[in-house]
């Protein structure tokens, strides 16, 4: 049924639009012959004319009244030759609008076929007094575990710092007793050496 539809659509712009250009060709055949007997004439004339002594003043005066009975025919032609391409154009254009409008709606149904339907969701229950007291129970053991790894690493940097300390007290006491070995004092001199070298002194004699 609705493919019957689609061709009724489909033909109807062209139908209407062959009503409309039936009586235009007909007049357009009309002039058509109107023209070919203003060439009959014309010609009828030249034969007459060839027989005359002033063959050429006849000539002119039957291309005058050829070019005068012709001109109008003419226009009226190239104005119904305008008027039935814009008639066909308007009938394709008719034609290809019905064509789109039926693709439209063939892809609104194909989208809302493939369209997946969401689910409903379930409607969320209130929470029971058990389930609150699971959920602060949980998150108080959460922070008191924060709370002891925070400490634990305190106590590892304290320790580490304090290491750090003695290592350095280490160091400088080491660096003191080195200096103290290299600047020590020299031996006071025993008296007997000091007697000796007096005697042996030149000045002293």
């Amino acid at each position: 049924m609705r493919s019957l539809l689609t061709a009724c659509c489909v033909l109807l712009p062209a139908l209407l639009a062959a009503q409309q250009l039936e009586p235009a060709q007909d007049l357009r055949r009309q002039i058509a012959g109107q023209i070919g007997q203003v060439e009959a004439d014309f010609a009828s004339e030249n034969l007459v004319c060839a027989s005359r002594f002033d063959v050429n003043t006849c000539l002119a005066e039957a291309r005058a009244r050829r070019k005068a009975r012709i001109k109008p025919l003419q226009v009226r032609v190239q104005a119904l030759d305008d008027e039935l391409r814009q008639t066909r154009a308007q009938a394709q254009r008719d034609r290809s609008s019905v064509r789109k409008g039926e693709l439209t709606a063939v892809d609104s149904r194909r989208s809302a076929m493939q369209t997946p339907v969401a689910a409903p969701r379930a409607p969320q229950l209130p929470r029971s007094a058990e389930q609150i007291w699971q959920e602060q129970h949980a998150k108080a053991a959460k922070q008191e575990q924060q709370a002891l790894r925070s400490k634990e690493q305190l106590n590892l940097r304290q320790h580490q710092l304090e290491e750090q300390q003695s290592a350095a007290r280490q160091r400088g006491e080491q660096r003191r007793r080195e200096g103290k070995s290299a600047a020590a004092p020299l031996p006071l001199p025993d008296p007997a050496d000091i007697a000796a070298a007096a005697s042996a002194a030149p000045g002293l004699r």
